[in-house]
């Protein structure tokens, strides 16, 4: 039977170990008991130099989201698919998705959570290329009803200025043109 349970045990470690995806467990206080691979890779940090030393907060810069997750997991009992960041072990913050569940003894009461965790910087750059397309193409549909509307090049000129401006995010933009003595001006 132990040889069994062993068994078993190895298994579901290995199980934890090789995903892909980030899976810790910390206890109340916040500490990491399991900490597999995907994590890893996705803070950085070895196993051995967060199980027992690192808590939960060290990967947090930003203290109000890991309140507002622990609130809401202590309300709820589960949280899935969050949106927040995480600080990796070179500093930098990255995008990431995760779903907690709350870890209880058999009285029910909190021992801890488990935790899977995805990198979602790819995602996020994919919607931000979306969203900046939108932003264009809906600039030159203005424009294009601007310009069909007009009644004077000064006009057209002024909507090209003004979607130039919303599309590069920028103060000012001018016009370069030929006067009828082939002088470049400003308009």
């Amino acid at each position: 039977a132990e040889d069994e349970l062993k068994k078993v045990k190895d298994y579901l470690d290995n199980i934890i170990n090789t995903s892909q995806v980030a899976i810790t467990v910390i206890d109340n206080e916040g500490s990491f008991s399991i900490f597999n691979q995907g994590a890893e890779r996705l803070t950085g940090y070895k196993a051995d130099e967060v199980i027992g030393k690192k808590k939960i907060y060290d990967f947090y810069a930003n203290k109000k989201e890991l309140e507002y997750i622990q609130e809401k997991l202590s309300e709820c009992g589960l949280i899935e698919n969050l949106e927040t960041t995480l600080l990796k072990k070179d500093d930098c913050q990255i995008p990431i998705s995760i779903s907690v569940s709350l870890l209880k003894d058999q009285q029910g009461k909190p021992i801890g959570s488990i935790g899977i965790a995805t990198d979602i910087t790819e995602r996020k750059k994919a919607e931000k290329g979306v969203c900046k397309q939108f932003d264009q193409l809906q600039t030159i549909y203005q424009l294009t009803g601007s310009v069909s509307r007009a009644e004077a090049l000064e006009e057209i000129y002024k909507e090209t200025l003004n979607a130039l401006e919303r599309t590069l995010k920028a103060d000012r933009s001018a016009i370069l043109l030929f006067d009828p003595d082939g002088v470049m001006r400003f308009k």
